[in-house]
């Protein structure tokens, strides 16, 4: 009975299972907004799809008021009837083998 007193209590699991060093923040994704304000009409479409409220208006734009704290759902980007939003992965890269009819030959954001 002793075993399973402690097995209850935690101590098989703190034993075997144990993940040193490894915090949430090493798992987590990072995502960048592309916003190309010149196609932007500020319908305020993306705004309210957003699950956790990153994006939001000024001066009749959408900007990305929190983009930490974006999950990466592209709701954004899939409501937007103007195309003028785009969600990436910080983290993922081109691949440099790609093929010139796969290329993204869409208009750049604007530089502020």
């Amino acid at each position: 009975m002793k075993f399973f007193d402690k097995f209850r209590k935690g101590w098989y699991y703190e034993k075997h299972n144990k993940l040193e060093g490894v915090t949430m923040g090493d798992k987590s994704k990072q995502f960048e907004h592309i916003i190309r304000e010149r196609w932007c009409k500020g319908c305020d479409i993306c705004v309210a799809f957003c699950p956790k409220k990153v994006l939001a208006l000024r001066n009749g734009k959408v900007v990305a008021e929190k983009p930490g704290e974006c999950i990466g759902c592209h709701l954004c980007e899939l409501r937007c009837p103007d195309f003028a939003i785009e969600v990436q992965d910080k983290n993922q890269s081109a691949d440099p083998g790609q093929d010139a009819s796969q290329m993204d030959l869409s208009v750049s954001p604007e530089v502020r």
